[in-house]
């Protein structure tokens, strides 16, 4: 019986000693991942956005008036922040 008694303090020490040092081991994990992410600087490719087309996406139906209408001026758009 002294044995366990004396022992039951030293469980919970022994507990929170390993839960601290799984807290450090994945604070340090998180940390590094989040910091590589956050100094992540995007290389320069030839896969840039202006190299790659765009795609404009319409969805109509009975539209036939709007889409003769409007289609010449979509197609007429340009995006120089993509070049």
């Amino acid at each position: 019986m002294d044995f366990f008694s004396q022992t039951t303090g030293a469980i919970p020490l022994i507990l929170i000693g390993i839960c601290g040092i799984l807290l450090v081991f994945q604070l340090y994990f998180l940390l590094s991942v989040y910091r590589r992410l956050a100094f992540y600087k995007l290389r320069a490719t030839q896969d840039t956005p202006a190299s790659r087309p765009l795609s404009v996406i319409i969805c109509a139906r009975n539209e036939e008036e709007n889409l003769r209408r409007y289609l010449p001026k979509i197609l007429e758009q340009d995006y120089p922040s993509l070049k």
